[in-house]
């Protein structure tokens, strides 16, 4: 989602739209007071709905100012009314926000997993907003996450993909399987599944705890068993025309 709008200034205004399965997004960006209106461009990078009750939605998104781009995470109430929001990078990178995802199990239920394009390249927020020291990823990636799903196991753990060779050091592929406490699950793969430039993971439905990727690279789309392994069963063949893949839904 990509619009240009005119920008109040020195205020930063959400609202979110629900219905038909619609989501839209109006924000505005910085500027100096008395210095008139501003224009800016925005993109929603993600949107994750909150699990307790509350009814509140995450945002992800990246406001392109005259004072340069910020982006942020936002919760955001049913109303439209932002609760909280946390600057995750006011350097001029664009687009560090690439994925956002909810914990839905384990012992982090309910907190907010962030990746993208910035330092470590994923991180975890409490409900609240603050990060989260217990994941502790250390130096983290060294490439860019560009998505991050739960495992559908009760384990709380999460998948994570993206454009990245190393995890704290570590050569790893492309797709990883982390705890609930930013440790590599070694029972994934080893140091993941190997494959390069991943650009959206989704589990499959009905609990065989399969994965599937999508990205850049052949094959485009590919499925991996809960070991790590890819899947080359008859009944799963990887459609060699679909090329690039950037988002998957089971």
């Amino acid at each position: 989602m990509h619009r240009r709008i005119k920008c109040p200034v020195r205020q930063i205004l959400l609202s979110i739209v629900y219905g038909l399965g619609v989501a839209g997004i109006l924000a505005s960006g910085d500027g100096d007071s008395g210095s008139g209106s501003r224009y800016c461009d925005l993109v929603v990078r993600g949107i994750a709905p909150t699990t307790d009750g509350s009814n509140d939605v995450w945002i992800g998104v990246l406001a392109s100012t005259s004072n340069g781009a910020v982006d942020r995470i936002s919760r955001l109430a049913s109303t439209g009314a932002e609760q909280f929001g946390v600057d995750i990078a006011t350097d001029n990178t664009d687009n560090a926000v690439r994925a956002i995802a909810i914990a839905v199990e384990g012992s982090a239920v309910d907190e907010l997993y962030v990746g993208g394009d910035f330092s470590e390249g994923i991180l975890r927020l409490n409900d609240d907003g603050s990060l989260d020291a217990g994941f502790a990823v250390g130096t983290g990636f060294n490439g860019r996450v560009t998505s991050i799903v739960p495992a559908a196991d009760g384990s709380g753990d999460i998948y994570v993909g993206g454009n990245f060779t190393t995890y704290q050091g570590n050569a790893v592929g492309a797709l990883v399987r982390l705890d609930d406490d930013a440790m590599l699950d070694a029972g994934f793969g080893g140091n993941g599944a190997i494959i390069t430039n991943v650009e959206s993971v989704a589990m499959e439905g009905g609990g065989t705890g399969n994965v599937y990727s999508g990205g850049t690279t052949f094959p485009a789309i590919e499925r991996w068993n809960s070991s790590g392994t890819e899947d080359v069963t008859p009944d799963f063949v990887t459609p060699g025309g679909i090329f690039p893949v950037f988002s998957i839904f089971p």
